[in-house]
């Protein structure tokens, strides 16, 4: 058995001789080299898009020298057209006609002729396959072969016969045949199921959307003083809940016997919850708890909540101030919130809430009036109004507000309540 070598121009002649003279070329015990060859390394042996490399080298062609095999020669289908199309360029002249016959085509499809299917039948008995041939046919065959190690599953192709249970893959996605004599009927369809992996799995299942979104919850944030909003790692939507400062609760002046004064109660902060939103960094204002009043004053306002340019909340009303009277009396607040609100559509909207108001039903006897209770919201309770002398309560959780004071009888001034801040809360989903 003999064998052709290809060397590298880098060794010289002098070289080449010595070594073959000493012996020193590793061949198979029986072997020897018929022919040497000296081929610029990078003339690869033609599966290459280059138009530069060769094909198998030629005993009877001296300008078909053959060349070296190069690595990474793996396509994609939709590149092997391209390939094909530079085959008269990758092979010597003369060598380029494909399997069987004398004839050349730009694409893999005319490759695979009759005669190609009938294989080395078309040798006879007395005759030998041409250089050309095995050109042609190791060429469309090593393809396939590469094309098929590179993809794992073929891509689906409108030519091509499909069965029950063959796997393709088309955009991404695979694909098993549930139907036999499958052929032009690109998946998705009614003959086509969709193989279920982690890239598409959930969507399969109608839990996620096409963006990946399947409503996992991952983390809650909670803001009860102001800063910026980051979302955690991962998240892709949120809901936002917020309310905005709780009103102060009225005061009471200082006065004589026989005589009632009632604080009314502090108006609670504006409540949202925002539908589903994009989760992004935001910009957070959290509203400030209003005081309670001093000196027969009325609250103070509770401060704005706002969450970028999305939501804006305005912050409760104080409560009314507490007169001296002698007669039947209901308190009143001290105005109504000012400034604008927003929030997205679709948003569940509460307003500022006013607790029960202060009353006077008997102002000459003990009990017989009632302080302003401060207004709810969905994250705090409102400050309770008494029937006794005293200061007003404060507020408790978030955005509530504070009751109102009251004395009954000579009494010396009274505070309302405080209101309690405003509040953030950010659910984050993947």
């Amino acid at each position: 058995m003999t064998l052709a070598l290809n060397i590298s121009p880098q060794i010289s002649l002098d070289e080449l001789r010595l070594i073959v003279r000493l012996g020193l070329l590793p061949k198979p015990a029986g072997v020897r080299y018929d022919y040497y060859y000296l081929v610029t390394p990078g003339q690869t042996f033609g599966f290459s898009k280059k138009p530069s490399v060769r094909g198998f080298a030629s005993k009877f062609n001296a300008a078909c020298q053959g060349c070296f095999f190069e690595e990474n020669s793996y396509l994609r289908l939709h590149d092997i057209q391209e390939t094909c199309a530079l085959s008269a360029q990758m092979l010597r002249v003369g060598s380029e006609r494909f399997f069987g016959g004398t004839s050349q085509a730009d694409d893999l499809t005319s490759q695979v002729t009759d005669a190609f299917l009938r294989g080395w039948g078309i040798v006879g008995p007395s005759e030998n396959p041409s250089m050309e041939d095995f050109n042609a046919a190791m060429y469309i065959l090593s393809q396939f072969i590469a094309y098929q190690h590179q993809m794992g599953v073929p891509e689906w192709d409108s030519a091509q016969e499909y069965y029950v249970g063959s796997l393709y893959v088309r955009n991404g996605d695979a694909y098993s045949s549930i139907a036999s004599n499958n052929i032009n009927s690109p998946p998705p369809s009614s003959k086509w199921a969709k193989v279920i992996n982690d890239k598409n799995g959930l969507l399969s299942l109608g839990l996620s959307d096409a963006n990946g979104f399947v409503g996992r919850l991952i983390n809650i944030q909670i803001f009860t003083a102001s800063g910026v909003y980051t979302p955690t790692a991962g998240a892709k939507k949120c809901i936002i809940e917020a309310v905005s400062g709780g009103g102060g609760g009225g005061s009471v002046i200082n006065i004589s016997s026989g005589q009632t004064a009632v604080g009314n109660g502090g108006v609670s902060g504006e409540y949202v919850k925002a539908p589903l939103l994009t989760a992004q960094a935001k910009n957070m204002i959290i509203g400030s708890p209003g005081a309670g009043g001093t000196s027969g004053n009325p609250g103070g306002a509770g401060g704005v909540t706002s969450v970028g340019n999305l939501i804006s909340l305005r912050g409760g009303s104080g409560g009314g101030a507490g007169a001296a009277s002698t007669t039947n009396t209901i308190g009143t607040t001290s105005g109504s919130p000012t400034g604008t609100f927003a929030y997205p559509i679709d948003s569940v909207y509460q307003g500022n809430s006013l607790g029960p108001r202060g009353v006077i039903v008997n102002p000459r006897v003990s009990g017989g009036a009632l302080a302003g209770t401060g207004g709810s919201s969905p994250f705090g309770k409102g400050g309770d109004g008494t029937n006794v002398s005293s200061s007003g309560n404060d507020a408790s959780g978030n955005g509530a507000g504070g009751a109102g004071a009251i004395n009954i009888g000579a009494s010396a001034t009274r505070t309302g309540g405080a209101g309690t801040g405003g509040l953030v809360i950010i659910w984050e989903y993947v």
